[in-house]
């Protein structure tokens, strides 16, 4: 899965979990940060999480909140975990 397909996944379980979100992956920034510019609470940050270990196919290990603060970020913990 291409980097791409990542963060329009990412947005696409956004917008599932956040409906007032209109987040485009055409134009989305990797470095938006998940809860100053999208504003997502900790519950919504748990919900996100276990969101992508279901679509994706693994379950966290040892996250930090730096793993976890930008859009960015997280596309990269994920694509970490897929080359495993």
């Amino acid at each position: 899965m291409s980097r791409k397909e990542i963060i329009s996944t990412l947005a696409e379980l956004l917008c599932k979990l956040r409906p007032e979100l209109t987040l485009s992956p055409d134009t989305l920034d990797e470095s938006v940060s998940l809860q100053s510019d999208l504003g997502i609470d900790s519950i919504t940050m748990l919900m996100l999480a276990l969101s992508i270990e279901k679509k994706f196919g693994f379950r966290f290990e040892s996250v930090t909140a730096e793993q976890m603060k930008t859009l960015g970020s997280v596309c990269e913990y994920i694509e970490a975990r897929m080359a495993q």
